[in-house]
């Protein structure tokens, strides 16, 4: 599981750079959903402009991408 970097409140990138571009994650308690494709599309949505490249395909990080998309406790 890649550690979270803190970005700006409790939005988080992955901290491998094997996974660049990360996706930017909101965690707030047990809550965990997407917030931008990647840190370009993260700050667009943040100051509400359209993305300056929008990402073709959001890269899978192991475990956070797994709770963004609802998996529950039992399916990791």
């Amino acid at each position: 599981m890649p550690t979270l970097v803190p970005v700006y409140s409790h939005r988080y990138l992955a901290s491998d750079p094997a996974l660049a571009p990360s996706p930017v994650f909101s965690v707030h308690q047990s809550d965990v959903i997407y917030y931008g494709d990647d840190l370009l599309d993260y700050v667009a949505r943040e100051f509400g402009v359209p993305p300056l490249h929008p990402a073709a395909t959001r890269t899978y990080v192991p475990f956070w991408s797994d709770l963004a998309d609802g998996a529950e406790n039992a399916d990791l």
